[in-house]
Parts: structure tokens; sequence; C-alpha cells
């Protein structure tokens, strides 16, 4: 593994290696003085056969030990059986004639009562630094199983199976010649959680022995017929793993597959720094820890071959003396710029490092070779093992190709290069470029085409953003020379292109159209422009209503619309903008933008005959639209309002994506009731607008012409309102009102009023194809306040009626309503570690509500016994976000998958015993009960419903009738609906 404070980092761009590597082809001919000469790689056949050997292993040797283990009632650690197996497994050693055996003994809190490991050692013929640890467990478990309170557990692949293994490589090897110490170790309580295995590994540490690797053998007799394997171990023994893989296809059948993904007896070893090997069946037997867990549906031929994997690696680690098993060293290129690049200007400067592993040895040199696309010398160059980096000019166009690889002390090299090709003369060789800023959002860019944001498209006026960037060349070599910014004027950059600043000062944002652009430059010219665009909208306050009274007084006294509106909006406060009042030479002058921004609603009363609304321009975008994008609301009503509005001298008209009245009001095109083709005059044309019902969130009550009142005088001319507004929809508008006519059937149900409500951030726009004031004004009255408090109602945010949830050990469930009519678009969760600063958005899209309000989501990536704070975000109606929160959320421990006691203690117990009950999903109803030696009961501590989890259960000593128990020895039984856990308990007074 290389140490930093062993790398050497050779620098080719000193003069030597200048000379040396002036073209691509003389890049490959560097040697370096002081490095050994080793020969050439061996080759693929072994320097000698153990298949001799290997075929010594017989399946029905294995399988014998299987079937005697198995017999067993049960090997379970407290019970006879675990003795008896024991006893078995010591006698067979004897048989085959170790020496010697060791019983290493440990308490285990699970049965109360010392347990042992059985430990045999084979000396090895060589005094080489570090023993070999072959081991296998041989206690058993099922999990609990109803109406068999013995526990029955054959545990015939798990693992009398790999206890078999042990003691037929056991009795291969009695008289080989191995050159290291080998100690078989059959561990005890390894399915209690490694406690054998644990505690022989706490010990060895403590003593100071050297063990070179640990083999374990667990679960070696069932394939599904896939014959394959996992290779299980610590990552980076890259060399060891490949030596058993390659030694597996040369000497069996089975396929090795690298997994680290399960943990047994060898574990314990990983966590002391100890190198540890289990080979172990794949997939896993579907029958683990279960009372059918016996031989009828295990494979001979398969456990023969895993036992022969397991000796051909003894043999390698071990070493067998005259038997060369070559374990060879690996090298790993390092991510560079030149292995992460994605293409290379001529002239850049690749550098490539790496790094090796050596199992049983150490790297005593590396070779190299830089293949150049015109390349004829593909020879391998040496460097000293202290170098693990170079440099190298690449000057021609086409592929690269690097490799490397290690040798180490006995000559042996890598089986394979690690290699990397690098294209030169590629187009990809251009800075990256990001771009934040403090108001939210990123921009990323390479070259002139490749982008990636979620810059926001709307900031607003006032708003002082800092604009900051930082730029890399290093996925192809080269180095940043400078940065240069435009602000909109894209002939004056600043600072110049060689200076480094990476901070655009502070900058106040003024209403418009917005774009920053920024450079980043290379020591190689290449060049890559970020270009940002956004809209500065200059408007949305909260004062009180406006009204534009910019009506035709040609039909009304302005005294008289004054007084309507005072009855339409009693009650409300509000100002008025008259743009005949504020008339100058070139005509009546709309409200200026500080009027408009300072009004949170804005009542615009329209004629035809008015300024040209769309016209009226602040910043590069029409006044109201600025208005409405900032957050304002706006009823749009009159004479004509969308011709008014769009500047347009005829109808029909259509209005397309882009435009105010499309995008904003939610109107696809309109006509006009003045343009009938039926011969009656338009005095015939309607005399009421028929509020839509059903249509949107909300319903409005249809509204009349006040034909006795305020359009009176005009009735003899007219019997209804000519020259109203029919709307077509846009996808987002709604349908408000339909003009009725009761005798002209041409415009009959037409809609004559839109709503659309705004999303993002944006106003609501209201559009009335008729103008208020002639409108019987109680009618009026109702439908503006209706309006008005729409527009309240729908950006208010909506109210979290129930927020629950609830946790497990593996996930996280929570459910929350809102009102069925707050009509919210959906919800985001949010999650963060208690403690941390930062909250992360767990979900990508969108919760979706019921139609009644509810909505629900698990988070199934927390851990077990972990605190967490979570948000929930409502996204309203207006597409603007409402957080809630947070709420503090404590995951349990991960729950037990049986019902046991998993201890009482402390044991002998004096006057109180803690009893700790661990009962599994789903719950369920559990006794605890204490008994005599004689089986009777002593006292009842606990008979209820228990919902899943662990519990700590207390015993004061006292009996049924509350007299204190006498000392002697007892046991303490839980029974439940699906199990029982006895363990025996210590009174001692």
């Amino acid at each position: 593994m290389r140490s930093p404070a062993t790398t050497l980092t050779l620098l080719v761009t000193v003069a030597v290696l200048v000379a040396a590597l002036g073209s691509p082809a003389s890049a490959t001919a560097l040697r370096l003085a002081g490095v050994p000469e080793f020969p050439d790689p061996l080759s693929a056949d072994r320097a000698s056969d153990i298949g001799p050997i290997l075929d010594e292993v017989s399946g029905d040797r294995v399988f014998v030990t299987v079937d005697s283990l198995s017999s067993y009632w049960t090997r379970r650690v407290g019970r006879p059986g675990n003795l008896w197996s024991a006893d078995y497994i010591t006698r067979c050693f004897e048989e085959l004639g170790y020496q010697e055996a060791r019983f290493d003994s440990f308490w285990c809190d699970a049965t109360g009562s010392t347990e042992s490991n059985i430990v045999f050692t084979k000396q090895g013929a060589a005094s080489l630094e570090g023993y070999v640890v072959m081991c296998a467990h041989f206690d058993g478990v099922t999990h609990s199983v109803p109406d068999d309170p013995e526990e029955r557990s054959p545990g015939a692949d798990d693992n009398a199976s790999g206890v078999a293994g042990l003691l037929e490589i056991a009795r291969i090897v009695k008289d080989l010649p191995l050159l290291r110490d080998v100690v078989f170790v059959c561990f005890n309580a390894e399915e209690l959680g490694y406690v054998g295995s644990t505690h022989f590994v706490e010990d060895l540490v403590a003593a100071g022995d050297s063990v070179f690797v640990c083999l374990n053998l667990d679960c070696i007799a069932y394939t599904d017929g896939s014959w394959e394997a996992s290779v299980e171990g610590r990552p980076y023994d890259y060399s060891l793993f490949e030596t058993i893989e390659g030694l597996m296809r040369d000497y069996t059948s089975i396929t090795p597959i690298p997994r680290w993904k399960r943990s047994s007896d060898h574990w314990p070893f990983i966590e002391a720094g100890i190198p540890a090997i289990m080979i172990w069946e794949e997939p896993l037997t579907p029958l683990l820890h279960t009372p059918e867990d016996n031989m009828d549906y295990l494979s001979q031929a398969y456990a023969e071959d895993m036992t022969r994997a397991y000796l051909a690696t003894l043999l390698a680690t071990a070493e067998l003396e005259g038997v060369h098993l070559p374990i060879r060293p690996t090298t790993h290129l390092e991510e560079t710029c030149a292995t992460e690049a994605l293409g290379l200007p001529p002239g850049a400067t690749a550098e490539f490092m790496w790094w090796s592993e050596d199992f049983d040895g150490s790297v005593a040199a590396y070779e190299y070779r830089l293949i150049a696309p015109s390349a004829d010398d593909t020879s391998y160059q040496q460097v000293p093992a202290a170098v693990e980096s170079l440099e190298f000019i690449l000057s021609e166009e086409g592929i690269y190709r690097f490799e490397v690889r290690s040798v180490d002390n006995e000559g042996l090299r890598d089986s394979s290069p690690d290699a990397v090709t690098v294209p030169v003369g590629m187009t990809y060789a251009y800075p990256e470029l990001l771009v934040e800023a403090d108001v939210g959002g990123w921009a990323s860019f390479r070259g002139s085409s490749g982008f990636t944001s979620d810059f926001p498209d709307t900031l607003f006026e006032g708003e002082r953003v800092q604009f900051t960037w930082s730029a890399t060349a290093d996925r192809y070599c080269s180095e940043l020379v400078g940065y240069a910014w435009a602000w909109d004027d894209t002939t004056t950059w600043y600072p110049p292109a060689e200076s480094m600043e990476e901070t655009l000062l502070t900058v106040e944002l003024e209403p418009g159209d917005h774009v920053l652009r920024i450079r980043a430059v290379d020591d190689l010219g290449y060049e890559t422009t970020g270009v940002l665009r956004f809209h500065v909208a200059a408007f949305g306050g909260t004062g009180p209503l406006l009204v534009v009274d910019d009506f035709n007084h040609f039909f009304v006294d302005d005294e008289r619309e004054d007084a309507f509106f005072d009855t339409l909006l009693a009650g409300r406060e509000w100002s008025e903008w008259d743009p005949d009042d504020h008339a100058s030479g070139s005509g009546p002058v709309p409200p200026p933008t500080a009027v408009l921004s300072d009004a949170e609603h804005v009542l615009w009363s329209v004629d035809n005959s008015s300024p040209q609304l769309g016209e009226l321009s602040v910043g590069g975008y029409s006044c109201l639209e600025g208005y409405v994008r900032a957050g304002g609301n706006l009823i749009l009503a009159g004479w004509c309002p969308t011709q008014a509005f769009d500047g347009f001298s005829d109808y029909p008209r259509d209005f397309l994506p882009g435009e105010f009245l499309y995008d904003f009001a939610g109107l696809g095109g309109s006509r006009n009731t003045g343009g009938s083709s039926n011969p009656n005059p338009p005095s015939q044309y309607g005399f009421a607008f028929l509020g839509a019902i059903s249509t949107g969130v909300f319903g409005l009550e249809d509204v009349h012409v006040d034909t006795a009142g305020k359009w009176g005088p005009y009735f003899a001319t007219y019997g209804g309102l000519p020259y109203c507004d029919a709307f077509e929809l846009a996808p987002d508008g709604q349908d408000l009102f339909s003009f009725r006519s009761y005798i002209n059937p041409e415009f009959q149900n037409a809609t004559c009023g839109v709503r659309r409500f705004g999303t993002s951030g944006e106003g609501s726009v209201v559009v009335l194809g008729f103008p208020l004031y002639f409108l019987q004004t109680g009618d009026a009255r109702d439908m503006v306040g209706k309006i008005l408090d729409d527009f309240d109602s729908w950006t208010t945010p909506s109210e979290l009626l129930a927020f629950e949830w609830s946790a497990s050990a593996d996930s996280v469930a929570f459910s929350w309503s809102v009102a069925p009519e707050a009509g919210v678009q959906g919800f985001h969760l949010w999650r963060r570690d208690s403690g941390s600063a930062t909250f992360e958005k767990l979900t990508d899209d969108m919760i979706a509500a019921s139609p009644g309000g509810e909505a629900s989501f698990t988070d199934r990536e927390v851990t077990h016994g972990s605190g967490y704070e979570y948000r929930l975000g409502v996204v309203e109606r207006w597409g603007g976000t409402t957080a809630h929160g947070p709420w503090p959320v404590s995951t349990p421990e991960r729950l037990p998958a049986e019902l046991r006691l998993a201890s009482v203690a402390p044991n002998p117990f004096g006057d109180l015993a803690t009893i700790t009950l661990a009962v599994p999903s789903p719950g369920e109803r559990v006794s605890v009960e204490v008994f005599d030696l004689a089986g009777r009961s002593v006292a009842v501590i606990r008979d209820t419903y228990f919902e899943p989890g662990v519990y700590e259960i207390t015993w004061d000593g006292r009996g049924r009738g509350g007299h204190a128990a006498a000392s002697g020895v007892y046991f303490v039984r839980a029974r439940g609906e699906s199990a029982e856990d006895t363990q025996k308990l210590v009174r001692i007074r």
C-alpha cells in the first residue's frame, strides 16, 4: 500500500526527461539507473502442480462428517448436543494424529456459563513469520419454531459442512511439509454474535501473536446449480483475492465472485486488522437456521470442490515446501487529470500516479510503458519502488495508452497491468466553470455548449446579489490563468483575462432582463464562457387596492363612477389613479411604477379608446406583466379589455405563448359581440352573465346588466351591453362567466370572464369582457368581493391538519393531511441528521395528495438507533412552498428476529435481576415467568401484549405471595404466541 511518506514524485519536466521525451516515441525510452534487472514474467503455468494433493479431497469423507454432526438434535450453545459435537470433533483430530488439543475457554452471557473453542496446531517446517488460522464454527441454531420446544437444529450446511471441510483438510496436510504453522480452530457461539472467535482474537492480539491470514469455512455445501461462491474478506487485499480466484478457476469448477457483504467468524480478525478470507456458497442456503437444514438438499460434489478451494488457498498461504504458488502483487492507477480526462489538447502534461499491494512480500520496482499513437517501441521500462508517479508531455494527436505493473522481491509481476487510454487532440479540453449566487442557485459550464443550472429565473428590484465563481482545468492537465466578466454590455470585460479574481462585487439589481457573462481561460488558450440570463421584477407590493379609472367618460360621469367604486369596494381600503387627471401633452398618463408597486391588488377599468396598456413598459417588459410577475393581483375589466391591452385593431384575435394575455391571463383568443353577423342590432345581445359554479376552486353568482338604472339612459338605443369580449381559454385559464343573450344565440354561453391563478410566486389575473359600472351594483359588489377574497385565499398558506410518524429500526413512515379544498400541488419532505445544519430533500418528485388531502411517505434510508429531524414542504396552489416542522424523530435499535431472552443480569443476582426481552414484529402477547428446579411456577413477572422492540423487565426475587425466594437455581421463561425462550438464573442471598 502506498504511503505518502515514501512516495517520490518523478517530474519529467526536468531537463533530463525533457531531453528524453522530446517526442512521443522517445517518451517510452526512459530507463533509470539503480533499478534491478528482473527476468521475464512467470508463465501462467505454476512451478509445481498441486493437483495430486487436491485430488485427495474426498467428498464421501466430508459428507460422513456432515452426517455425524447433523445427527445431533441440536448443537445450540448451552445444549448437550453442543458438548457432544465438541467431543466428536476432538476425537476426529486425535484420530488424525494431532496432539495437544487446547480448549480455549470464554464466558458466554447468553448461557450464563463457560464455553470453549477447540484448537489444534500443526507445526511448520520453517520459521516463517505469522501463522495461518483455519477455522469453522461447530455450534448451531434455529429460528424459533412453534411446537418444537427442543429447537431441533441439524445445521448440516450451517455449519457441519464447514467443520467437515476443515477436518478433511487437516487430514490431508497432516504430514505435508508446510512452511508456516497452521492453527485449526473450531469456534463455538458463532451464532450468538461471533462470541468464541471474538474472544480468540482478543487473546492473540493481547499476546502479540502474528497471524498471516485467517481462512474461515462456513456454509460450503449448498448450490442452486450455478456453482458460484463469494470470496469475502478485506477489500484491499487485492493480490490475495486474485490468487484465490486463480486457484479456484484452475483447480475447481466453481466460479469465484468477490462480494464483501457477509460476516462470520472471520470478521473479528478483519476488525483487528488481520487479513481474513471466507469462501461462502453463493447463493446462501434458503434453509439457513431452520430445522430443514439437513443433508437432503446439499451437494456432495460442490462441498468437495469448496474444500479443494480452501485446501489450495492453505497451500498457497502456508507455503508447501517444494511447491511454488505465487501470490502476485497488484498495481492500481489513481485518479489524476490523465486518468479522468475526457480528452487532452496537444502539449498537455499528463500525470500518472499509482499504488501497489503485495500480500506476502514487498514491491521492488515498477514497470511502465507509455504507448504513443505512432510509437514503435512498446517495451516496459523500470523505475525504483519509491517512484509512484510520472509526468509526460503528450504532443501528438491520437490515443495514448499508459500501463504500469509492480514487480515484487521474488520477481513476480501483476497478472495484468493497470492501464488507461488518453485521447489527445479531442475537443473536450475546456475549463469547468461553476457560478453561484448568494440568493441561491448555481450554474456550471464547459466549453461553449455544456450547461446545467438551477439558477432562479426571476430576481427582484433592489436585491443585492453577490456572484462567485471558480473553475478548474484539472480534467485535462492544464492550469487556469484568469477570469473575466461582463455585465449586460459584451463590449466591456472586467478585469483583464489574466486576473484570477473570483468574486464579482455586490450588484444592486435594476428591473429588467440582464446577462452575466464569465470567462475562464487556461494556459493553453482554451476558454469557457458562461452566460447567465435572468429577469429582475420591479413590483409586488402589499398596500391597499389600487383602482385605475381608465374608463371612457363619454358615457359615464366621473363623480358617479367614483360613487360606484365607493359602493363596490365598501369596507375595503383602496386608492384611485385616474389617467385623465394626470394627462400631459401626449394624453392620459397611466400610474407609474412606484404607485403600482405599492398595491397588492389592482382593479383596472379600461376602454379600448384608452392608452394601449401593452405599450407601457418598465425594464423591458410591460407594466402590468412586471406587476403580476412579482406577485401582484389584477382585475382587468371594461369595454374590449383585450384590445385595450394588446393594441390590436380587429377581432377575432389569437394569443400565443410568450404574450401576457396567454401566459398570465389564461386567454387563448378573443372575439367581440359587436362583430356579430346576426341582423338583430346589438341592443338585443345580452342582459346577464352567468357565473361559473363548478369550474375552478370557487364559484361565482350570476351578474346582470342594470337595465333599469345606470344603463337605463341608453336602453332605448341599446337593449343590452354591446361590444363585450368573448374568450377562448388557454390551458391555464379558468371559466368564470358565460354570456347570455335572450334573443340572439350566436354568443350564447360564450366565455366572457376568465381567471388564471398565479404560480411560483406570480400574482393572479381576472379578465372580464364587460364593464363593471353598468352591472347591477349589488351583483358587481358581490362578484368583485368574491374575486378579491379568492386572491387572498389562493395565496394564504394551507393549514396542516395532521402530521404523524412512526419509526422502526430501518424506516420512518409519515402521514399528513391538508384540507381537500386547499388545492395544494403536492409535498416534499426534507431530512437532516440530528445536530447537522443542513436539510437534504428526500423527494425528487412531488408527493401527490389524495382527493381527501391525505399523503404519506416512508423514508427507508435511515439507520437504526439514530436521530433525525424532518421538515415538510407544502407546494401551494400558487407554486410557492410553505415549510412545516422540524420534527425530531429517533429510530429504535433494530427489532429482533425472534422472541428471546436477550440477557438476564446480574447472574447470579442478589436483590434485583434485570431481564432483557426481545419481541419481534408484529408484536404478541408474552408471559415472563420464573420456575424453580422442580418446574413449579415461582412468579409471573409479566403477562401482557408487547409491541415489537426490546424491553427491560426487573424481578425483585419475590414469589407469588410476596415472599422472598430462597437462594438457588431458577429458570426464567418467556413464552409468546410463536416461540419461547428460557434462561438459567441463580440467586444468592
